[in-house]
Formats: C-alpha cells, structure tokens, sequence
C-alpha cells in the first residue's frame, strides 16, 4: 500500500514538473522557442510507440494546417520502407526530438557542431546496431563534406543523414559503391542541393521527386530490385525522329502526355499513365507498352493508347486540352517548329486506308472471289474472312519520345531523300528494296514483289513478277511500292500538274482523292492508295467483276529501256 502511494506521488510530482517545466522540443531553430513540453507527446509512463504509430503521433504538430509546423509537415501516409517492409524507419530513426546531437565534421576543419533538424548523430546505431555517425549541419550542404574542396577519397568519411544508412543506392553510399554497376557510387549527384526540400522529401518517403522529369530520366537507373527500371529518356528526344522537335525538351512538355506530375500516387506506382490529350484525363496504364505482331488481336493497351491518346491528338483540334503554358492544342510542346500537328486521324476515315480504325474489307486483301482465292498477306493478317485491324504500333515504333528511324518507323526508310530528290534518276540505290521490306511485312511478297503471274492474288498480273512489269525494286523501281501506292513524291514525268499525282506526306494512311485536270483518270477516284510516285492517274472498271480491269497511267514509269505504259491495261 505505501508503495502504490509513493508510485501516485511520484507519478503526480512528475506530471506537475511536467506542465510546469519549459518546453523543450524549441531546439530547432525552424520551431518557435517554448511550444511543446513532455505531455504533448507522452502519456504517463507510456513509452512513444514506433512505426506508424508514432508517425501519426508526429503528424497530429507536424501538418498543413499547423501554421507552427506547416514547413515541416510529413502529410503523406508514405513510410520510408526498406528492405521489403521489414524494417521501417519512422520519425525517431533519423531525428531524437528531446535535443540536439553534435558531431564532428571532418569536411569541416574537424570542428564539432549540432546537427540541423534535430538530426540523430547516432542514426545507422538506432536502427541497425552499426555504429555510423551522421553529420547535417551545414544547409544546403547536407552530406558530410566540404563542396569548396576535393572530394574525400576514403569512403568512410562520407556522413550525410542518408549515407550514414545507405549503401544500396547509386548515388552518395557510406562506402563508395554503386550496387547496380558495382563500381563507385556518383558523389558529384547534385552537390550542394538541398536534397529533402527539391527532391527527396518526407512526403514522398524520401523517393526522388522534385528534380522534374529531365533531371531525373536523363539517366538509366535499377537498383536491382525488380521493376520499374527508370530508362534514360531524354536522350531519345535527340534520335533521328522524335516528338519536341526544334528544342529542347522541358519538364511542361512531358506533361503533355504524362500524368505523373500529380504526386506518387501516379508517379513511380509501376504503371506508366498516359494523359488524353482532349480531356486531361489518365487513360488506362500500363506496365511496359508492347505490341506483338505475331498476333491479330490487338493489346487492350495498344488500342487504348491510339485511340485515346496517339489520335486524339493527331486529329483536326490537337491537344485540346493542354496542361503546357508554353504550348497550343494544335503545337502542344515548347519549341514551335512552323506547323501544327498532322491531322492522321482523319485520313483513316477515307474512301481507302489502312485498318487502324476498324477491320478493312479490301478484297483483294483477303482469300475471295475477287482475288483468286488466293492469300494475299503475310500471318497473322492471312488468317480470316477480313483484313484485321491493325494498329499505329504495327508500323511505327512502340516508344513515343524518339526513335532511330524516319517517321518513328519500324525500319530505316530514307523518305527525307525521297522527297528532297527531284530528279528520279538520281534516287539512292537500294531505297526501293527497302520500301518493299517494310511493306511486305504485311503483304505477301510472293504476291506484290517477286510472284509468279499464274497464282499472285492481285488486280495486276504483273504486279509483281520479275521481268515482266519491272514493278519491284530489283527490276529498278527505286521507289519499291511506293512507286504507285502512297507516293510522297511526284516522278511522273511532267505529264501532269505538280503534284497532279497527289503526291504528299501522310497518303498512307488514307485519304479522298479525286484525280484532277490533265491526269490519265481525271475526275474519278482514286483506291487501295494508288496515287504519288510515278502515277498519273489510275481506274478501275467496275463493269468486269468477274474479269475486273486495273489502269494505270503510269507517267515517268523508269521502265529501264522500255516505253513509258500510260494507260496500260494490267488485267488477272
């Protein structure tokens, strides 16, 4: 009984000393002197508790609305996890809030000072056992050296708040190793920044967030982990085709695109969420953007991306919504080249176009009447009783920022020397037979290319077979396909107006031509994207459908000592 009655004493004497003693947590110079004391945080003889607990403890002084502590608030539910969640480091692992902990600065002159922020001295001791002092004393150079001086050559003396912990991260580790490359960890990575307050912050459980989108994907980085591995991005906005063109490309221009920008709720959440471009809206994410053309069915993703983001901005009113100050709808990034964005989606609307919208019904693509029965495309796209859709991703590649090839293509046609050559017979040796490799990706070369007359599948008898049309490229056609369909170029021998063959970048995708005044077929339309290189007109008579009748004017039709064959009858 005495003994309950002295343990109630004691217990009283200490909650008045309590309430009466001084503050104390005033030892920060970012907190207003005498505004917390021991009750604030601790109940009678109860110990403050770890983890998230204790974080909400913390949170209920250290938020947004606090105007005593709205700079230091942690007002994220984010903890700074490591090694899988098994050992979580709250608020009094870095910081001991009873007082101040001074450490001796080697990059310093060796002088002794406290820490900043109420920074543990003893913080890799309080959460591993393993004596590492820490040292933040000096804002903004928070990592234990001198940034006037050389570098410390001796991994032992790097002592920055994280570094006192870290050794699995590429940049400033304790002892000097990079473990994703196994060689010397980056010490240079933004010295004399203020890492907490520009890019890892407590908001973010120290993850990097606030050195923007350049910054960070100027560099390739896996922790060895698992996925994501943040790819170096902003060089492939340098690669022979790419989005940005004309400048440089800034933080505002991949929130055209990106929503990421809204926090680690969207940021670094293993998905990739993409921005649609009329609504400002996420579409659906993705893990990692593939595309297999081995298959007929298309990706949900892959359909998702076209559809609602590729084409909603490829269309007549761009970006409509534009998150970019330094863009428009029609020029959404920073760097204005001259022209607004190409209108692609209205081209696959046209009386001809490739099945990006909706499955095609050419039948001259597929085993019909019409063809022979014959099969006329490569797999998958041979397969049923129409022509598959297919998409953007088919042709062009998977990546948005920037690709090796013209166009973003899949293959390294040079169509910028295609049009910039006006005079045919200098066109590059080769160019033809590469047009044709990435055309019969799709389309059966045995039918368009190198067939044989008998069995080809095709209007033309003589569309492809070597000898007899010198339509392919081996037979000296130097535009390959794209001598009669989708031409971006006019070789048709003068015949005709400039550009009379209509002639223009983007046909191959699809269009509504009508041919003009002084062409082989004026007034009619033209089909299955007959039009450009060394075309001057084209019809069809419709009246032989059993025997249907292809002609073509073919102007300037480079027939290596042959004749021109304007108006020449191609008949199965």
């Amino acid at each position: 009984m005495y003994q309950r009655i002295t343990y109630i004493a004691l217990g009283l004497t200490l909650l008045v000393l309590a309430v009466n003693t001084e503050k104390t947590h005033a030892v920060d110079p970012h907190i207003p002197a005498n505004s917390i004391n021991c009750v604030d945080c601790h109940a009678l003889h109860i110990l403050v508790p770890r983890g998230i607990e204790q974080k909400t403890l913390c949170k209920s002084c250290h938020n947004l609305t606090d105007p005593n502590t709205a700079g230091l608030s942690i007002n994220d539910p984010n903890m700074h996890e490591v090694d899988g969640g098994a050992t979580i480091v709250d608020c009094g692992s870095c910081h001991d809030a009873h007082g101040d902990h001074t450490a001796t600065n080697p990059h310093a002159g060796g002088t002794t000072a406290p820490n900043l922020s109420l920074v543990r001295a003893d913080t890799a001791e309080y959460i591993t056992g393993a004596l590492e002092p820490a040292i933040y004393q000096t804002n903004p150079d928070h990592f234990a050296f001198d940034t006037s001086s050389a570098l410390p050559t001796d991994p032992n003396e790097f002592h920055g708040i994280c570094q006192s912990c870290h050794t699995g991260t590429s940049n400033h580790t304790n002892d000097g190793n990079d473990v994703s490359t196994g060689l010397a960890a980056d010490n240079t990575h933004n010295i004399g920044a203020d890492c907490v307050s520009e890019c890892h912050g407590h908001e973010g459980g120290f993850m990097p967030s606030g050195g923007g989108c350049v910054d960070c994907h100027n560099t390739a980085r896996d922790n060895n982990d698992g996925p994501p591995t943040r790819r170096a991005i902003v060089g492939e906005f340098s690669l022979t085709s790419h989005h940005v063109l004309g400048g440089t490309v800034t933080n505002e221009d991949c929130i055209v695109c990106h929503m990421e920008e809204f926090g680690l709720a969207i940021h670094m959440n293993n998905q990739v969420e993409l921005r649609g471009p009329d609504t400002g809206l996420a579409i659906t994410a993705f893990t990692q953007f593939s595309r297999n053309r081995s298959s007929d069915t298309l990706e949900s993703w892959v359909v998702n991306v076209q559809n609602n983001l590729c084409l909603k901005c490829h269309d007549g009113d761009g970006a409509s919504v534009s998150f970019n100050p330094s863009g428009s709808a029609l020029r959404p990034f920073s760097s204005d080249i001259g022209y607004d964005v190409p209108n692609v989606a209205g081209q696959f609307s046209g009386l001809y176009h490739h099945s990006v919208i909706s499955a095609g019904t050419n039948p001259y693509t597929i085993p019909s009447s019409s063809n022979g029965n014959n099969i006329t495309m490569e797999l998958p796209w041979n397969q049923d009783s129409t022509h598959d859709q297919i998409s953007c991703f088919d042709c062009h590649a998977v990546t948005g920022h920037g690709g090796p090839n013209q166009r973003n293509l899949r293959d390294p046609i040079d169509l910028d020397t295609m049009e910039n050559t006006s005079n045919p017979n200098n066109l590059p040796s080769g160019m033809g037979a590469t047009v044709e490799t990435f055309c019969t990706r799709c389309h059966r070369a045995t039918v368009y290319v190198t067939g044989d007359a008998d069995s080809l599948g095709s209007i033309y008898e003589y569309h492809g077979e070597p000898g007899n049309g010198n339509h392919a490229a081996s037979e000296g056609n130097e535009l390959g396909c794209m001598g009669c369909h989708g031409g971006i170029v006019d070789h048709s021998g003068g015949s005709v107006p400039t550009n009379g063959n209509h002639a223009a970048r983007g046909n191959i995708h699809g269009g509504n031509v009508v041919w003009g005044p002084g062409t082989f077929s004026s007034g009619l339309n033209t089909d299955h994207f007959i039009l450009g290189g060394w075309m001057s007109g084209w019809m069809l008579d419709t009246d032989q459908q059993s025997n249907p009748i292809g002609a073509c004017g073919g102007g300037d039709c480079n027939h290596t000592g042959r004749a021109s064959r304007s108006g020449q009858d191609y008949t199965r």
